[in-house]
């Protein structure tokens, strides 16, 4: 039933929700399927008297396909040109590669499956090869916290869209009352010279090391670019901080200059250069998992998750999202023929995904579940609540 697929990676772009259609069209005119799902910005206003009220959401669309690594280059520029993404403050694409992939039912793409077995394309450009993206998933009434806390360090404004949460959940019983399965995930793509840092800020500022706060992971880039903006200030000659950070690269030669670390003086004071950050409380950190992802038709989603939690899965979160294939049309004016389906994802080690998928591929063809793709991809670390000894085994 499934067939593995080798050298493929999947790009994922953040654009303004007022590109998202036409770098689609040209994405399906190359001849490319596409997932995609709708997400909003986060922006803050600099003038005093508007830190009083909510931050600006500006509209976001999230763009995700997989693609042989012999056109992630010529795809990556497709979606720079149509995105404007040369621009300040309008987005950001990325790929990261898959470990492994396997694909069932309509996702069988022998042009993919041919196209994969070439050698490199490549197209010089402005895509950047020192790069990660950070995912922390928690309860919704957490996010603006989180989000000033990235922006206060330094970092973009987190890239906010709504996710479910099953495992834990679903084994309290009536005391699930208490706990919501709706979730929010904030997305950061990071230089790796500030990863460490604004993970760190993120763990402090969700609290991430008490129990049901949630989780966050940081992936590798393999290459991309981001221009992602996070003040909006009614003056517009003034420099953001990732303008600031570029001219002072373009000035030493390097990024170097940026090794340099900050930590805690006292209570109070912060000192550039001279140490490492010091955590109030101890943050445990799981390294070098996997993230398990599984895209499959809605409808049977929820028949999946509970076959992969059979299998051994800790816990699950769920993103729903509409997929496009060449052949998807508009049907009416604003209205789109488009497939809806859910991208399932846990968190595990290399042996546990193994064991995981193993175990579910045979489930899934006893149910008759066609039309799936199972992907891992690289996770350089975790941080949540572990319960004792068992952040040596999963992440919650």
């Amino acid at each position: 039933m499934y067939t593995e697929i080798k050298n493929v990676s999947t790009i994922t772009a953040i654009l303004p929700e007022a590109y998202v259609q036409q770098t689609l069209d040209q994405l399906k005119a190359a001849g490319h399927s596409v997932i995609r799902w709708h997400a909003r910005g986060t922006l803050q206003d600099k003038r005093w008297y508007k830190k009083f009220f909510p931050s600006m959401s500006p509209e976001k669309g999230f763009i995700r396909l997989l693609v042989a690594n012999t056109m992630v280059d010529k795809v990556m520029q497709i979606i720079i040109k149509e995105g404007n993404l040369h621009r300040q403050g309008m987005g950001a694409v990325y790929s990261i590669p898959c470990v492994e992939l396997y694909v069932a039912g309509h996702f069988k793409d022998h042009s993919l499956i041919e196209e994969a077995s070439k050698g490199i394309y490549v197209v010089e450009g402005y895509l950047k090869e020192n790069l990660d993206v950070i995912h922390c998933i928690v309860e919704k009434n957490k996010t603006p916290l989180i989000a000033n806390a990235v922006i206060d360090a330094g970092g973009h404004g987190p890239i906010v869209y709504y996710a479910e949460g099953r495992g834990l959940r679903d084994r309290l019983g009536w005391l699930r009352i208490t706990k919501q399965s709706e979730k929010e995930v904030l997305t950061i793509v990071v230089d790796k010279s500030e990863a460490e840092l604004i993970f760190d800020v993120i763990s402090h500022a969700g609290e991430l090391n008490l129990p049901g706060r949630g989780f966050m992971y940081q992936v590798p880039i393999d290459k991309g670019l981001f221009n992602l903006p996070s003040h909006y200030d009614a003056h517009h000659h003034e420099a953001n901080m990732q303008q600031v950070v570029t001219a002072i690269d373009h000035l030493m030669g390097d990024e170097h200059w940026r090794d340099q670390t900050v930590f805690e003086v006292g209570s109070t004071g912060k000192s550039a250069g001279l140490g490492e950050l010091a955590p109030s409380e101890e943050q445990k950190i799981l390294e070098n998992q996997i993230n398990l992802s599984v895209l499959v038709e809605r409808e049977r989603a929820d028949e999946l998750m509970d076959i992969m939690l059979d299998s051994g899965a800790p816990g699950l979160s769920i993103i729903y999202c509409q997929y496009l294939t060449p052949d998807s049309h508009i049907v009416a004016k604003d209205v789109n023929l488009l497939s809806e389906y859910g991208i399932v994802s846990c968190l595990v080690s290399d042996e546990n995904a193994h064991k995981i998928i193993a175990a579910a591929k045979v489930q899934i063809e006893q149910a008759g579940i066609e039309n799936t793709s199972i992907f891992l991809q690289p996770v350089l670390k975790i941080a949540t609540y572990f319960h004792n000894n068992e952040n040596n085994k999963r992440a919650a």
